[in-house]
């Protein structure tokens, strides 16, 4: 669990021609996509190979995460595109000179966290802000891209405004440069399709520079010509469709201008950068420790610091900021890759194409690059990725829109911050005091491998990094129960961290359980979605009417919902519906058995029909003795669309004909059944219709139509549960 902590890497060391093989396939990914994010960044295109070659050989045998590759990121485009703009007006190389320091000093802040053990920054930014700040930098990136992949000559506008003026760039297209973009693309989209194992292990750049380049020679994009198509003249000028890189090698390197920084707005930037690093850098590693074949704790603090070092290193030498880059880390596993020799394979492959192959990278066209990078951005921002943040939950979608809406409008940080605010808002609103936000209250304790851990207060996503130093101490192979009872909200950032607990302890043989929970509201029905305790301040109608008659019974009343019900897993029903809660719970104790009476929400989940929602009021029975038979009794004809009987027979009585009549009994054990279905409890049923009746596992479910029974039959119901529980008891001879 630890972050700070440092396990070695115990790889054996025969592995070494895998991360040479890893390596080698990420270089090639690496290439095009560096160049294409230098450019997307508004910098000279040799920048981000520099970056890449500084993130690969500088930092990798002082890297805490063994298996992620460093390099410069698509993510961070807008923010230095920004940046070069700010500073740079119309001189843009002044702002990239400027945007250079700018990442020096932001590299040194990141080493200064990582010194001061902060690797678990992003713990304490809401999950939902931080998919809102990636939708948003996603956007930006594919909007910027995508005139430069067809081909229009369009001015750089700011992100709003380049998306209102998209229609622009599809009327002022340059058909052949929006073919070798848009095939560009389609490549990108169906790598993700390729059904074989050995060709999907090529990255798909590699793909689009094979293609696209022999098509760019067939459309002569190489030479300046102008052609016409569909009536129209167009112009081909390689300067603008080419990558441009100086003969001169020497000369592809830059020294940042340090005099940016005495102006305050430096300052701003610096802070953007160096949280926008740190988050996405520490958000990777966690996301590679997930599918790590060794199962290897990343030590956060310890990749800070070679992060920020790189970072250091790649402003003072004209490079881009650089981050633990997902997809390129991904590739590296899934091809191999172990130890942090692959991320050094990977920048010292760079290095030597760039020494001995530079003249090559300039037949590169840029509107591949381009759609290498509007896939890219639009994977981050696509309506299903927007969508699961609404399925969390409406405060979810709120915090996440809010980021969203406020980083593409001024800028990430202000975006992140608003979107903190607003979380910590919610949770104001749903009764967390001001001091129980950044506060954790809870008890351990312990006996043998278990743990439990009682919270006495909200469980938060701003009260969670102080929470987790405690669970530093707790064995891997340990399991945990948390006891939420006393809890007002759990919001979903924490049972995100919960999750990944979870998902961490099951490889080391542990588990978490969660209790408490049973008066809790699930604010969706996504199983991390926020909760928040319930209270009785409010009845409604019929909770008033049911209050009334569970006093004037003595029956206990729980008008809260209840969501945990796995109380009803083994019964015939629960095989093609979900119960999503109940509620209204009138209860009695009948001699020694308890009898509860509930409103019961469930969900169909049969494969063949739409979803259904049903209401309706449901008896159990609990506790019934050992020799009650399995079996269901309903009313003969019934249609019934949730309680499933397929696969055993109706159970007739020939000397009761009324009884076969009326009801269809079925069941496993028909000859247990028979001798259990004595004269007496036979006519029972008889004499009382209309209920139909499940026994399952010593406990019996009784509801009398699918809908919610009135408040006036409610008490009605439960005292024909009680005589039937004194019937099945004398049928098993069971004094009671």
């Amino acid at each position: 669990m630890d972050n700070g902590g440092d396990k070695s890497d115990t790889i054996p060391t025969h592995h070494w021609l895998n991360d040479l093989k890893s390596g080698f396939i990420v270089s090639l990914m690496a290439i095009p996509m560096s160049i294409g994010i230098a450019i997307a960044s508004g910098c000279p295109p040799f920048s981000g190979l520099i970056s890449a070659i500084i993130g690969g050989i500088a930092i990798s045998f002082m890297m805490g995460s063994p298996n992620t590759i460093k390099g410069p990121a698509g993510g961070l485009s807008a923010i230095v595109l920004s940046s070069i703009i700010t500073f740079g007006s119309s001189n843009l190389i002044q702002g990239y000179v400027s945007t250079l320091a700018i990442t020096s000093l932001a590299g040194v802040c990141i080493m200064v966290l990582g010194l001061l053990r902060f690797g678990r920054l992003s713990d304490f930014i809401p999950a939902s802000a931080i998919h809102g700040m990636m939708a948003a930098l996603g956007l930006i990136l594919a909007v910027k891209q995508l005139p430069i992949m067809l081909g229009a000559d369009m001015p750089q506008y700011d992100a709003l405004l380049q998306l209102t003026t998209l229609h622009e760039s599809i009327e002022k297209l340059n058909p052949k440069i929006a073919l070798i973009g848009l095939i560009s693309l389609a490549i990108m989209i169906a790598h993700g399709f390729i059904p074989y194992k050995n060709i999907k292990a090529i990255p798909a750049p590699v793909f689009v520079l094979f293609i696209c380049i022999p098509l760019s020679f067939y459309l002569n994009i190489y030479n300046k010509h102008s052609y016409i198509f569909n009536i129209h003249t167009y112009e081909i000028i390689p300067q603008k469709v080419l990558i441009h890189l100086n003969d001169n090698m020497w000369s592809n390197f830059y020294l940042p201008d340090f005099y940016t920084l005495t102006q305050p707005q430096a300052w701003l930037y610096v802070v953007m950068f160096t949280l926008a690093i740190s988050i996405e850098s520490l958000l990777t590693n966690k996301a590679i420790e997930k599918i790590d074949l060794h199962n290897r704790v990343t030590n956060q603090n310890k990749d800070l610091f070679a992060v920020g070092l790189a970072n250091v290193l790649s402003g003072l030498v004209g490079g881009l900021p650089l981050i633990s880059e997902s997809k390129r880390s991904i590739i590296n596993i899934n091809n191999g890759g172990t130890r942090h020799y692959s991320n050094f394979y990977h920048g010292m492959f760079v290095l030597f194409i760039v020494i001995t192959a530079s003249a090559l990278l300039k037949y590169i066209p840029l509107a591949s690059l381009a759609g290498m990078l509007v896939y890219t951005g639009a994977k981050l921002a696509t309506p299903s990725e927007i969508s699961k943040t609404y399925k969390i939950g409406k405060e979810q979608f709120l915090v996440f829109i809010t980021t969203f809406v406020i980083s593409i409008y001024s800028n990430f940080l202000y975006g992140i911050l608003c979107g903190i605010l607003v979380e910590l808002m919610i949770n104001i609103y749903y009764g967390v005091n001001v001091r129980q936000l950044f506060e954790p209250l809870y008890k351990i304790r312990t006996q043998n491998n278990e743990y439990e851990i009682q919270f006495t207060s909200p469980a938060l996503f701003s009260n969670y990094m102080p929470f987790a130093k405690s669970l530093i101490s707790i064995p891997e192979s340990s399991n945990i129960i948390f006891d939420f009872s006393a809890s007002k909200v759990i919001d979903h950032t924490f049972l995100e961290h919960l999750y990944t607990l979870e998902q961490r302890k099951a490889q080391y043989g542990g588990q978490i359980a969660l209790v408490g929970l049973d008066y809790h509201k699930h604010l969706s029905h996504h199983p991390l979605a926020s909760k928040r305790i319930q209270t009785l301040k409010y009845l409604d109608a019929r909770q008033r009417k049911l209050k009334k008659i569970s006093e004037d019974n003595g029956y206990i009343f729980e008008p809260r919902l209840i969501n945990q019900n796995t109380k009803y897993a083994h019964f015939t029903f629960a095989d093609q519906t979900s119960v999503i809660h109940e509620q209204n719970v009138v209860k009695t104790i009948h001699k020694s058995t308890e009898i509860q009476c509930a409103d019961i929400k469930l969900q169909t989940r049969s494969k063949n029909m739409m979803a259904q929602d049903y209401e309706f009021t449901l008896i159990h029975i609990y506790e019934l003795p050992a020799s009650v038979p399995e079996f269901v009794l309903r009313k003969e004809g019934f249609a019934d669309t949730i309680f499933s009987l397929a696969g055993y027979n109706d159970i007739d009585f020939d000397e009761y004909p009324s009884f076969s009549y009326y009801y269809y009994l079925k069941g496993k054990n028909e000859n247990h059944i028979r001798s259990f279905f004595s004269q007496r409890v036979i006519k029972f049923f008889e004499e009382n219709k209309g209920y139909h009746i499940e026994s399952a596992h010593h406990a019996l479910i009784i509801y009398k139509r699918t809908e919610l029974l009135k408040t006036e039959e409610i008490a009605e119901a439960i005292e024909y549960a009680c005589k039937l529980t004194d019937i099945l008891y004398s049928a098993t001879k069971v004094d009671i």
